[in-house]
């Protein structure tokens, strides 16, 4: 009989301590919203710590091809009768002739196209890009550049850089569609567990605000390809190497004055889906808003960019 009843509460304090923690285990997942599986819950919040345990990707020049070397002038923000214009649409793809750029030098836009950009800097070079690629006139077979909708940034790309990739949707709103809302709050140090995703999104904020190169580097995958919207639409993929430079060369070009994260959708464990704001002060001191869509992907210890694209409008 000692013994029934030894087994009988030991049994039944087995049974209250699974009770218990399963309750707990709830009631952690209720406090951290719908975090799901994503990886990396750390505490803390301190920009400078983060960066080793998410696994740092070390990077230089991602083509390794060296020193750009354009050899060419096409900011026409050296000419002072440039005066301000704005981007707000993307003509149809048409290619025009060579000697069709000879006359137009001084312009920013003719028949609705951009040619050349608008630097805040007046001595500022096409050899100051980082990214080795780009056209300055709609001359030859080109694409638009990631960067369109800024005047400061060249607006197309070589069409030879270019991949385009059967399996990516062609429509950037199709893509929530039975996503839930992830909740977001930017780490803060010392409080609170936070996961990859937390992060990669807070490095988002760091890239455009703070300039930082760490940021870049943890958010750019560094292999592979990424996708690239217009206006919600699938236009074509870069490579990770040549997706690196045209990021930096945008993330650090404008003068952003705030960037905020408006919306974060998730598939539960591993891709979120993001749209966020950039407000920036143009070349010619107007504020300017240009929206920004993201997938990120949980890859091993990283969160990476695998699409980007911009809007003119927020587009809901």
């Amino acid at each position: 009989m000692l013994v029934k009843n030894l087994r009988f509460n030991g049994l039944a304090t087995l049974a209250v301590c699974l009770v218990f923690a399963l309750g707990a285990s709830v009631s952690a997942q209720r406090d951290h919203g719908n975090h799901g599986s994503w990886g990396g819950s750390r505490s803390g919040g301190d920009r400078g710590s983060y960066g080793s345990s998410r696994g740092d990707v070390q990077r230089s020049t991602s083509n390794n091809r060296g020193t750009v070397h354009y050899g060419t002038n096409n900011n026409v923000s050296r000419d002072l009768r440039t005066g301000r214009v704005s981007v707000d649409r993307m003509p149809p793809l048409r290619r025009y002739e060579p000697h069709d750029w000879a006359w137009n030098h001084h312009d920013l836009f003719h028949d609705g196209y951009r040619w050349g950009y608008y630097h805040y800097d007046r001595w500022w070079r096409d050899d100051s890009f980082l990214f080795g690629f780009y056209l300055f006139s709609p001359v030859g077979p080109w694409v638009y550049s990631p960067w369109y909708y800024y005047p400061s940034l060249p607006p197309y790309i070589s069409q030879d850089r270019v991949i385009i990739v059967n399996s990516e949707p062609s429509d950037w709103g199709s893509i929530n569609d039975g996503w839930r809302e992830y909740r977001w709050t930017p780490p803060s140090g010392g409080r609170g567990d936070y996961t990859d995703l937390d992060y990669a999104l807070q490095d988002l904020t760091i890239v455009f605000d703070d300039r930082n190169p760490e940021a870049i580097s943890r958010l750019c995958p560094s292999s592979g390809r990424v996708a690239i919207y217009s206006d919600g639409r699938y236009g074509y993929s870069l490579n990770s190497g040549d997706f690196y430079d045209t990021f930096k060369d945008g993330a650090t070009g404008p003068r952003t004055t705030n960037y905020r994260i408006l919306q974060v959708k998730t598939n539960g464990h591993d891709v979120a889906n993001v749209l966020a704001q950039q407000d920036y002060t143009d070349p010619w001191g107007k504020a300017v808003s240009v929206f920004h869509t993201y997938r990120l992907v949980q890859e091993g210890p990283n969160v990476v960019i695998r699409s980007f694209g911009t809007y003119q409008t927020r587009p809901w």
